[in-house]
């Protein structure tokens, strides 16, 4: 799955003329599943490895998860603030924390992939469902 997360986000990129490895990307969410602190099988390490294989500048948002510690390529990654949302690219979302506030991030124009349905009940022409 995180393959192809990583290819639709490429294509979505590839529309605003930015490259993977050129594209500030933000990880909406890193927990295994909404509201709770828990890592373990979280979907956020296979699509940080993707992320690292195509040289891409990624950060991480989640509001339970302040860091965490990948498994895989032993890296630290810690939480940073949803403050300046025009500063990315393209916001991929992870896992759907009920207390992030979708509306503003639709609002903000800049490019959603979301993999969760988070998004299911707002209109914005920036935001595409998987």
């Amino acid at each position: 799955m995180p393959e192809f997360v990583i290819q639709r986000a490429i294509r979505i990129l590839n529309k605003q003329g930015v490259a993977i490895s050129r594209a500030k990307i933000l990880l909406l969410g890193a927990a295994y599943k909404k509201d709770i602190r828990d890592m373990r099988e979280s979907p956020i390490e296979g699509v940080i490895t993707q992320l690292e294989h195509y040289d891409a500048d990624f950060e991480i948002h989640d509001p339970y998860v302040e860091e965490f510690h990948h498994e895989k390529n032993g890296k630290e990654y810690k939480t940073v603030s949803l403050g300046n949302l025009k500063k990315y690219d393209l916001v991929i979302v992870i896992t759907d924390h009920s207390n992030v506030d979708y509306q503003k991030i639709a609002d903000s124009g800049v490019a959603v992939l979301d993999t969760r349905n988070a998004f299911k009940h707002i209109q914005a022409d920036n935001v595409e469902l998987m």
